[in-house]
């Protein structure tokens, strides 16, 4: 997922790890977003782990040589052998590879652990959906050129229409991760009648090049959103 720039991000200081914001809402602080939200949204692995339900069926999370060469035996079972890996903490799809062969890819081990591995999809639409407050905008993205659909990466917008069912996903994810707002990637996949919403990633933040919301009034809502909540924390806090 592209990152805005970060002096434009108005929910954290990138100084600070999620352990210091632990800290913090363990010393009494109100924090919004909270720590656990900040833990899974800078790792692609402990979102694997939170949103493996959400994700493309499958999914594991690769943390030693036995994982991967487990995942070798089930996806060899189920007939999987194009995969793709994501590497924890990438951003921009630069650290996103595609596997033609679970072999090769046992045998180089090219990847950092822990990582991601998903079975790769052939067919399929890449959504942005930013959601923030009442405000929900979505926008396509494709690349005729390889398989990372990042606009930083060469990939395409189009407008998309948001039906209520992708907005159900996408808040009930948020609502699971306890994000008060979002920029999530979605796959959605068509077979006939039947089609499936499976989540990429989620982010506090994001690239917006293909979305109509500027980042000033996006960062905007933001600023708006995260008052309210902490002032209904304080509140309740008060009430205790």
């Amino acid at each position: 997922m592209e990152d805005a720039p970060s002096d434009n991000k108005p929910y954290a200081d990138h100084r600070r790890t999620p352990f210091d914001a632990l800290i913090e809402e363990r010393q009494g602080g109100i924090l919004v977003p909270s720590a656990f939200c900040q833990f899974s949204c800078r790792s692609k692995v402990n979102q694997a782990k939170l949103f493996r339900d959400y994700m493309i069926p499958h999914t594991r999370v690769i943390s030693c040589r036995q994982d991967l060469l487990s995942a070798v035996i089930a996806y060899g079972e189920l007939g999987i052998t194009k995969v793709v890996t994501k590497e924890d903490r990438g951003s921009g799809g630069s650290r996103i590879h595609l596997w033609n062969d679970m072999e090769l890819l046992y045998a180089l081990k090219p990847c950092k652990e822990p990582f991601v591995l998903q079975p790769f999809l052939e067919h399929y639409s890449d959504i942005r959906v930013v959601v923030v407050g009442d405000y929900v905008e979505a926008y396509g993205r494709e690349n005729l050129q390889n398989f990372r659909n990042n606009l930083g990466c060469g990939g395409a917008s189009r407008t998309f229409p948001l039906a209520q069912q992708y907005i159900d996903f996408c808040r009930e994810v948020m609502a699971l991760g306890d994000y008060p707002f979002a920029h999530l990637d979605l796959f959605l996949v068509s077979n006939g009648e039947d089609e499936k919403i499976y989540l990429s990633e989620i982010a506090l933040g994001g690239g917006l090049k293909g979305a109509k919301i500027s980042l000033k009034e996006c960062n905007r809502l933001k600023c708006e959103l995260i008052d309210h909540k902490k002032t209904q924390l304080r509140l309740h806090c008060a009430a205790r």
